[in-house]
């Protein structure tokens, strides 16, 4: 049989949720007989397979014994047979439309990969993630669209077959990265989708990487050693350094553990160059100077706060063109910032705060937000920030501006809030609302 396209799911005790995941494959607009639903089922204990046998549309492919989601996706490939091919995470679903949209547009467009956004996904509450894909666009290099890098998902993807021969999964925690990565590098001609066809289920406990462990951690090392190949990858790796970094300060770790991660981190990563000052100092610093340092550091910047100006007068946002304000975080702050010795200002980005986990109100009566690296829509009252670095960037009359004011409400992410919005990142220490007050 000819199928138009191929979708693999790997599935590991699965049994509250694969039935939803297969359903909204099997009713795609597209056919069913046109799509090739391949379930590697990875020595599930519940009852998944007993569902998947109810099923007569579907290939089910048993591992002997558990592999993990990677190599069980590589399973999966081996046995695609069409041009086509996506995955799709058993705990997961998409849009009725997703196979059929993906199709037309990559066959009009001649790429060799499709990439759409996608929305969380909790009980019947459907909110659409901060979107990388604002339009319908076709790419034909990366430089045109540089925040694709930080995009690790390759659920959210459809491949023709030219590039088949680089899915090739680990079986680390975070397999995606390196496979996400060198696809990118590797198509000529990228359909970009600003639909949210995909559906992440939010906080599912039983995800198959759900909490962040000395292996989890290890791995994503192993990870940025990889990435360490592509020097377009280089902002991807900065951000995973920086996630370990949180990790080992919010997370419970035995000494020797501690010793470990960061001994580890600093071979990995001793022959790159960063500008955060912290990493830098990661690579000068012998691993028993720099664990106190650290602690310390942070420690006492949740005491005091700095907002921040980046000024783009044509160079690009840059270290060297900024403004800062130190002030007390409240919840509601209104701080000034003065601009007489910038000329020609391009752009605007305001850092509200650095070195926290923050909700952000900001008001916005003479501007408008252009962009921001929120976890949630713009439009949202508060905009949610899961990076130690939360930005907006200021769309508003630049001419003879000599001082900007602004108003925000922010609030610090506490225990129970993080705990909810970290999918990976939700064994945050008992002490964690101590340290943050």
């Amino acid at each position: 049989m000819n199928f138009k396209i191929s979708t693999i799911i790997p599935t590991y005790n699965s049994e509250k949720y694969i039935r939803q995941c297969i359903d909204s494959i099997i009713n795609q607009t597209l056919g069913i007989e046109n799509i090739e639903i391949i379930v590697v089922n990875d020595h599930s204990t519940d009852s998944t397979l007993d569902i998947l046998e109810k099923y007569d549309n579907i290939k089910v492919i048993n591992n002997k014994k558990n592999i993990g989601s990677g190599y069980s996706r590589n399973i999966g490939i081996k046995n695609v047979t069409s041009d086509y091919l996506t995955f799709v995470d058993s705990d997961d679903f998409i849009a009725p439309d997703t196979f059929e949209k993906a199709l037309k547009l990559m066959k009009k467009d001649n790429s060799d990969m499709l990439i759409y956004n996608w929305q969380f996904y909790q009980s019947s509450e459907k909110s659409i993630h901060q979107p990388n894909i604002v339009k319908n666009e076709v790419i034909t290099d990366l430089s045109q669209k540089e925040d694709l890098i930080f995009s690790t998902a390759v659920w959210n993807r459809v491949y023709h077959k030219k590039l088949y021969k680089y899915l090739n999964f680990s079986n680390l925690s975070y397999d995606d990265n390196d496979v996400s990565v060198k696809t990118l590098l590797k198509s000529s001609r990228i359909s970009l989708m600003k639909d949210g066809l995909y559906y992440y289920r939010k906080n599912n406990q039983d995800s198959i990487t759900n909490n962040i462990s000395l292996k989890n951690t290890l791995d994503l090392i192993k990870s940025i050693e990889k990435l360490s190949n592509y020097k377009e990858s280089k902002p991807l790796i900065e951000k995973f350094v920086e996630d370990i970094l949180f990790w080992f300060y919010y997370y419970n770790w035995f000494e020797n553990e501690e010793n470990q991660i960061i001994n580890n981190l600093k071979i990995v990563i001793k022959d790159l160059t960063f500008e955060n000052e912290d990493i830098q100092l990661l690579q000068k610093l012998d691993t028993r100077f720099f664990i106190p340092y650290y602690k310390d550091k942070k420690l006492n910047s949740s005491k005091n706060a700095v907002a921040k100006l980046y000024i783009d007068s044509g160079k690009g946002f840059n270290e060297i063109e900024t403004v800062e304000v130190n002030y007390s975080p409240s919840k509601r702050n209104i701080i000034t910032f003065n601009l007489d010795s910038f000329k020609n200002i391009k752009s605007i980005r305001f850092d509200p705060i650095g070195n926290e986990f923050v909700k952000v109100h900001l008001f916005n009566s003479n501007f408008d937000i252009k962009n921001s690296n929120c976890d949630n829509n713009i439009e949202d009252y508060f905009n949610i920030f899961t990076t130690l670095d939360p930005w907006y960037v200021l769309d508003l009359d630049f001419k003879n501006l000599k001082t900007l004011t602004l108003e925000f409400e922010l609030h610090i992410l506490n225990k129970k809030e993080l705990n909810n919005l970290f999918i990976d990142k939700n064994n945050i220490i008992k002490n964690y609302e101590n340290i943050m007050s």
